[in-house]
């Protein structure tokens, strides 16, 4: 199985559709067979434009950076 992490938004001007500011991360969690369920983020949501994602481990646990436009980079950290 494998779980996919969702991010996004995009603030740019759209006369048309306005901003697309929804998300606040959606993490989709494999079951297998290629059936997801789709899950909300646990603890903080995640508001802004995230541009990349990168995976890493910190002391051994599975974490990601998420760098955000005109803003700070984030750590998410998974238990």
């Amino acid at each position: 199985w494998h779980d996919c992490l969702l991010m996004g938004n995009f603030y740019s001007p759209n006369i048309e559709m306005g901003r697309y500011d929804a998300d606040l991360g959606t993490v989709l969690m494999g079951k297998g067979k290629g059936t997801f369920s789709a899950e909300c983020l646990q603890g903080t949501p995640v508001k802004g434009q995230v541009r990349h994602a990168l995976p890493i481990r910190l002391n051994g646990t599975p974490a990601i950076v998420l760098a955000m436009n005109n803003d700070s980079s984030r750590i998410l950290r998974f238990h």
